[in-house]
């Protein structure tokens, strides 16, 4: 009888509040829609918008698997997702620098 892995379902929560999304969302939101396109990672992903999360002077704020982030670049969106995704599995190289 073959066993079936169940996939991990990951939530991203960005914030697209006008504050965030001119401060940096814009851009990640682009970098996560990307990756999700581009590699076939063995977990799910929930990746939904949100209007504000009330923490403008902090932002880009995103929210993955419930914990709250801030201050989220390109570069440290690619860091966080690797150190909270991918631990240990094959990291996703940050070929976003100044591209988007």
């Amino acid at each position: 009888m073959k066993s079936e892995k169940t996939a991990v379902k990951h939530r991203l929560k960005i914030c697209m509040g006008s504050s965030c999304f001119a401060r940096g969302n814009q851009n990640n939101l682009k970098v996560l829609e990307s990756l999700i396109l581009q590699h076939e990672f063995d977990w799910e992903i929930e990746l939904t918008g949100s209007r504000c999360e009330n923490k403008c002077s902090c932002g880009p704020n995103i929210e993955i698997n419930g914990k709250m982030y801030n201050g989220i670049d390109t570069g440290s969106l690619i860091d966080l997702l690797n150190s909270v995704l991918v631990p240990g599995e094959l990291k996703i190289i940050n070929e976003y620098n100044n591209e988007i």
